[in-house]
């Protein structure tokens, strides 16, 4: 039975392992970090900043959205609702004689204690 081959010091590949001129290449910089982490870390680093752009994008577009919104409840008022609620009854009596009986009844039941 042949042992399945091995990975030398020279061979190619992930299990490899590196010769001296390689691992004096790789000695650590101020922080630590090897040439090889550098692009990692840029990227985390870069990935982070585009976060943050696309949270205040957000949260600004959300703040224009909620302004608008208090504006528009603001400018709205009660009188739209009742002055269509007062032409449903003009145009209807016994229809809005039936629904303000419903709508009486179901406050009755609801809040009976």
């Amino acid at each position: 039975m042949d042992d399945p081959p091995q990975a030398s010091a020279h061979s190619e590949g992930p299990g490899r392992l590196p010769d001296a001129a390689e691992a004096d290449q790789r000695q650590p910089g101020p922080a630590g970090e090897t040439p090889e982490t550098l692009p990692l870390d840029e990227a985390i680093r870069l990935a982070a900043e585009e976060v943050r752009k696309a949270a205040k994008l957000v949260a600004r577009s959300l703040e224009g959205e909620a302004a608008e919104r208090l504006k528009r409840l603001r400018e709205s008022s009660v009188a739209g609702p009742v002055d269509r609620i007062l032409d449903f009854v003009r145009k209807s009596p016994f229809q809005g004689a039936i629904l303000a009986l419903l709508v009486g009844f179901f406050l009755g039941r609801s809040l009976r204690k």
